[in-house]
């Protein structure tokens, strides 16, 4: 695995989602067909969380619905990542606000999962 997707993990599991989002942009570039998608789910994930964290909730709801098109199109593992635990993960921390009519009274939820990888059998 390239060491910066590995990097990425780390930085978003410790709340640094710019960080995190910069490094997989860099190999989403470099990237073709499902792996680019894949890398592209993951920068969207972490500027959803900090477009919300910043106090951004539209921008970070925008971010979301753009997720949701990804998780759509990749299989249910990918570079050790379960797609689907991580999409049922991302909708239920973001389904409050969704489900808000006024998304600022929203606050950036205090636990956010983890990403974790899948151990190879």
């Amino acid at each position: 695995m390239d060491p910066r997707y590995l990097k990425g993990i780390q930085l978003f599991n410790e709340g640094e989602y710019f960080e995190a989002h910069e490094i997989w942009e860099d190999v989403w570039g470099e990237c073709v067909g499902t792996e680019k998608r894949f890398y592209q789910l993951l920068i969207q994930i972490a500027v959803a969380l900090l477009k919300w964290q910043s106090g951004i909730p539209g921008g970070a709801e925008k971010m979301y619905g753009a997720a949701q098109k990804n998780f759509s199109q990749l299989p249910k593992e990918y570079l050790s990542i379960n797609i689907s635990m991580l999409n049922d993960k991302f909708n239920v921390l973001f389904e409050p606000l969704i489900a808000a009519q006024e998304k600022s009274s929203v606050p950036f939820p205090r636990r956010v999962f983890q990403l974790r990888l899948t151990p190879k059998a």
